[in-house]
């Protein structure tokens, strides 16, 4: 997995949004898919082909990028949200503020 494709992208994501703002993973990820899709694609092939990662996993990895920015350009927020995923269903997702 190589970080180092997708956590510049996250970076200029995050620094995009307005401070005092709420987003959760959900948006983080369909701004990659939308905006950055070749960075996405760059970090999914990363794994390589002959491993069993799952699509969750790869959220999960963007997640813990995205919380890499807790302190200076983030806070994490103790509650929940509840987001569309990449498969249009409801699910709970990490929320956090731009400071």
């Amino acid at each position: 997995m190589n970080k180092k494709v997708i956590e510049p992208v996250i970076r200029e994501i995050v620094e995009s949004i307005h401070p005092g703002y709420v987003f959760d993973a959900h948006f983080i990820i369909d701004r990659l898919l939308i905006d950055s899709r070749n960075a996405y694609t760059q970090f999914i092939t990363s794994f390589g082909r002959n491993t069993n990662i799952t699509t969750n996993s790869v959220h999960g990895f963007i997640s813990q990028a995205i919380a890499s920015f807790e302190g200076t350009l983030i806070k994490r927020l103790r509650y929940p949200s509840l987001s569309r995923n990449i498969r249009s269903k409801p699910s709970r997702c990490t929320i956090w503020i731009r400071i």
